[in-house]
């Protein structure tokens, strides 16, 4: 398939930006992806420069980080009163699932952490890589 072909049925859904102070969030505490001081550096400098041009992805109900920990902790680094915020209702595993998809899309991941998030979802009876390729948890 082209990359520009739209697969049948496909939707894309819409989303809703809101601001919220960072201190309403919370990191999660699976998140294998690893930042060097340096790109800590240029993050903080590009927000700087052009702003937040990605949202922080976080869960509604429990306001933990799926995707934007590094934003975010930049925000408390440039003292910023909010954050923009798309927020999801998902599961655990739905979030540690969207964490890996936005992390591997851009990131490198700590192996360790990686393969804890593959036993979690293996006790539970998932393939990691197929919900990864599917975007949802079919065993």
């Amino acid at each position: 398939m082209d990359w520009q072909e739209r697969r049948e049925g496909e939707e894309v859904k819409r989303i809703t930006i809101e601001y919220v102070e960072p201190g309403e969030l919370i990191p999660n505490d699976y998140n294998p992806n690893v930042h060097e001081a340096n790109t800590f550096d240029g993050l903080l400098d590009s927000l700087r420069r052009w702003g937040f041009t990605q949202p922080i992805v976080a869960d509604k109900e429990t306001k933990q980080i799926i995707d934007g920990e590094h934003r975010w902790r930049c925000a408390f680094v440039l003292q910023l009163d909010e954050v923009p915020v798309v927020f999801l209702e998902l599961t655990k595993l739905e979030r540690m699932a969207a964490t890996l998809a936005h992390n591997e899309a851009r990131g490198k991941h700590c192996p360790k952490l990686r393969e804890a998030i593959e036993r979690d979802f293996a006790v539970e009876g998932y393939d990691l890589e197929k919900v990864l390729k599917q975007d949802q948890l079919a065993k």
